[in-house]
């Protein structure tokens, strides 16, 4: 199946907006830098493939932490920030799904206040994505 993957309703429309939409290559790997204020005078600020994510489009989809986002042990936060990730990288359905698990495998373990991370997502793609039955993916 690798390094091939794609998602996107059949090739041809995205069946859940009904939105044309071009197949999309699934990550392999993402880039995550995270930043967070000891003195927490500022929220924690996260960029995916260098670009800052946005706590407000996450929580359109889902409102686990209106706070912010944040990793390791802040479980409300980390889950907030699992699904912007996830949000960025899969469909939205998808997304909602996988979020969970991605919090736990990736960010429950990170306890330092900045991260640096190159995440090889190949094992977490089989396990949790291209398993799905439905049109999302080629």
């Amino acid at each position: 199946m690798w390094p091939g993957t794609y998602f996107g309703a059949d090739s041809k429309k995205n069946k859940t907006k009904g939105n044309s939409t071009a197949m999309t290559k699934l990550s392999n790997s993402i880039h995550l830098k995270g930043i967070r204020d000891v003195n927490a005078s500022s929220p924690p600020k996260v960029w995916l493939n260098h670009k800052l994510l946005q706590l407000n489009k996450s929580l359109k989809v889902k409102s686990y932490s209106v706070t912010g986002f944040n990793w390791g042990q802040h479980e409300k936060g980390a889950m907030q920030l699992s699904l912007a990730i996830c949000l960025e990288i899969y469909p939205t359905e998808v997304a909602l799904e996988v979020c969970q698990y991605f919090r736990s495998e990736f960010l429950l373990s990170i306890q330092d206040d900045s991260f640096i991370l190159t995440l090889d997502l190949s094992t977490f793609n089989e396990a949790h994505v291209c398993h799905r039955g439905d049109s999302f993916f080629a």
